[in-house]
C-alpha cells in the first residue's frame, strides 16, 4: 500500500508598528506626525517583508471669528 504525498498548509504571520506623536503648539493649533507599516513572514520566507509603508503629517488649528 502507498500513500501519497501529504500537503502541509502554508503558515504566514502579519506584524503591524504604529506611532502617533502630537504636539499642541497653544489650544487652537495641533500637530500629529505618524508612522505605520506592515510585515509578512511565511515558510517561503526566510525574514520578515515589509508590504505597506505610510507616513502623514497632519496641522490642526481653530480659527477664532
Amino acid at each position: 500500500m502507498t500513500r501519497g504525498a501529504t500537503e502541509v498548509e502554508v503558515s504566514s504571520r502579519r506584524v503591524g508598528r504604529q506611532i502617533l506623536y502630537s504636539y499642541k503648539l497653544n489650544p487652537q493649533t495641533v500637530f500629529f506626525l505618524g508612522y505605520s507599516d506592515q510585515h509578512i513572514e511565511d515558510d517561503d520566507l526566510d525574514d520578515l517583508m515589509v508590504t505597506d509603508r505610510t507616513y502623514f503629517l497632519k496641522i490642526g488649528y481653530a480659527w477664532m471669528l
